[in-house]
């Protein structure tokens, strides 16, 4: 089974370098400084504490979907629709998108039944160019919990997990450390985290990271 990245960003690395680690046959669809530093130097993830670096495929032709089982979309949302005929048109015959980004997705209304079935939303998909190229029929909804982070390629790595656990350690002294409180911090990590979409205008693309990856430590 082949998968391929597409936005190997902050998720999309962690997602790649989690499945390479794990034996998966994976490429990253990056571009750039960032597709460079993938090249060169691999893939680094510090998680836990913990530093690894992976070997991985990595390349700016979407020609290597299609040989692709399954394809992960980790790009910004409104990155997306720039990409979707690219997409689609190199899609294998059986391979599957699984969308991971959070708020409400393009595909969201379709095959949804009752009256918002096929609801366009403007927002989301500029123009319908996302709902017109890939099938929805290929489509694996799927919902980003993992935070992650692009640390970038300089070499004070450090300074961001120095920081994480000055304030870990912080939140775990005064009133707010006993046991009970501690308790309820997951499912108020849930409420206040969970994906939420809302109208408005879509943002200009920001600029682009480099290869490592962060996934930050579990406080306790």
């Amino acid at each position: 089974m082949r998968i391929a990245i597409l936005g190997a960003g902050a998720t999309g690395g962690f997602l790649g370098a989690r499945l390479v680690k794990a034996g998966a046959d994976v490429v990253l669809i990056a571009r750039g400084p960032h597709l460079k530093a993938l090249r060169e130097s691999g893939l680094r993830l510090i998680e836990a504490g913990r530093e690894t670096t992976v070997p991985v495929e990595a390349t700016d032709d979407l020609a290597a979907i299609q040989s692709s089982d399954f394809v992960f979309v980790t790009l910004k949302a409104h990155s997306v629709p720039s990409m979707a005929a690219g997409l689609a048109a190199n899609l294998g015959h059986e391979a599957a998108v699984v969308s991971a980004q959070n708020g409400i997705p393009w595909w969201y209304f379709q095959r949804h039944g009752g009256e918002l079935e096929g609801t366009h939303l403007e927002t989301v998909d500029p123009g319908g160019m996302v709902a017109r190229t890939i099938d929805p029929k290929r489509v694996i909804g799927c919902i980003v919990y993992s935070a992650t982070t692009v640390v970038g390629p300089f070499s004070n790595t450090t300074a961001p997990q120095r920081a994480a656990r000055a304030l870990a350690a912080a939140m775990r002294s005064g009133p707010g450390a006993d046991p009970a409180r501690r308790a309820n911090s997951p499912s108020w990590g849930v409420r206040t985290t969970s994906p939420v979409s809302r109208p408005g205008p879509v943002p200009s693309e920001g600029p682009r990271t480099t290869a490592p990856i962060s996934s930050p430590e579990p406080s306790a």
